[in-house]
């Protein structure tokens, strides 16, 4: 099933970062959300059109989500809100568990993010920028082109019981796409889900 785009507003850039935001298209990506927030570079159609057709998103709005940057022995996590048909940006907290952290602390920091998560409220873009300002620091870069460089990257979403982890490949253009054929669903225990979340990260390219 194809990603449902609203009519676009203007163009849509592929890349996050706190320099500056623009208006984009509204779209149900988890992760791109609005990465118009950093990079100065108009995607092409043919990129959206491939982002559109990568991403496969949960239709419930009953759904948490959250996100997991790996990068320079860290891992940076936080949630992703919004409401049906509105643009998902991410939100606070923002956290930061070193990769040498032992599995159940990591799944806390998971639980921790997808209970932050709301699918009844739509973030404000000022505090979408404040979040994406603290996973840069968090990440200890001070670019999002940097992070994008150097940064594995993990989508969680939940619903009841079940936490499914998505990983994500680096794209040649911009930003990320997603490897659906690679995730791996868990129970909602903080050891479990820490293991996973550290295997599927192992996934990405």
């Amino acid at each position: 099933m194809k990603a449902r785009l609203e009519e676009p507003e203007c163009s849509f850039l592929i890349g996050i970062g706190p320099l500056e935001l623009r208006k984009s298209r509204p779209t149900r990506f988890p992760i791109l959300r609005e990465w118009s927030l950093c990079s100065r570079r108009p995607a092409s159609h043919r990129a959206l059109n491939d982002l559109q057709r990568d991403w496969n998103p949960p239709v419930s709005d009953s759904y948490a989500r959250a996100e997991a940057y790996f990068v320079d022995g860290g891992i940076v996590l936080g949630p992703v809100s919004g409401t049906r048909g509105s643009v998902l940006r991410p939100a606070e907290p923002r956290l930061r568990v070193e990769q040498t952290a032992d599995a159940e602390e990591l799944g806390r920091a998971v639980i921790r993010c997808l209970a932050a998560s709301s699918a009844e409220i739509d973030v404000a873009a000022d505090e979408a920028r404040r979040a994406m300002k603290v996973t840069l620091r968090l990440a200890k870069v001070r670019s999002w082109k940097a992070l994008e460089a150097r940064a594995r990257l993990v989508a969680i979403a939940s619903r009841g019981s079940d936490v499914t982890f998505t990983p994500w490949s680096r794209r040649e253009d911009a930003g990320f796409s997603e490897l659906s054929d690679e995730a791996e669903t868990c129970e909602r225990e903080p050891g479990a889900l820490g293991r996973t979340l550290l295997e599927v990260s192992r996934r990405c390219r």
